[in-house]
């Protein structure tokens, strides 16, 4: 074998290699697209098993609480039974029933922090963040 037949089947092999690691990337670009769906849907049914089971005692304190929005303002967020108010999911762009996930996000002797989370419900695309509260005490 001449050099030049090496060099030849050198580059051929570098190709090879350019080629594989394309494909890579583009196998991490759709695994990663895989795991935000995965996300999605996990949260959904989160959300969907919170709605059904609500926390019996101390709703929001060890567990978040979830529950439908019939009004949102910028001092507070109304809840409802069922769902009411409705806005328009930014990928899907179809409209969709507004939640609200009702937490305390510290516990401290000094203080707390609750925190209302209302968001945009979509089976397809996950929660899409509308608006949030926080206060040092029990809304």
């Amino acid at each position: 074998m001449n050099r030049g037949d090496f060099l030849q089947r050198f580059q051929s092999i570098d190709e090879h290699i350019r080629g594989l690691a394309q494909d890579m990337e583009l196998k991490r670009a759709g695994l990663k697209e895989l795991e935000t769906m995965l996300g999605n849907k996990r949260f959904v049914k989160k959300v969907l098993s919170g709605l059904k089971n609500p926390p019996k005692n101390a709703p929001g304190k060890y567990e978040p609480l979830y529950t439908f929005v019939s009004s949102v303002t910028q001092n507070d967020i109304l809840t409802a039974e069922e769902p009411i108010l409705f806005k328009q999911c930014p990928a899907c762009k179809e409209d969709k029933p507004v939640l609200m996930e009702y937490l305390q996000v510290y516990d401290s002797p000094d203080g707390d922090e609750w925190r209302k989370l209302v968001f945009v419900l979509c089976e397809r695309d996950g929660a899409h963040n509308v608006q949030s509260l926080i206060r040092g005490y029990r809304f």
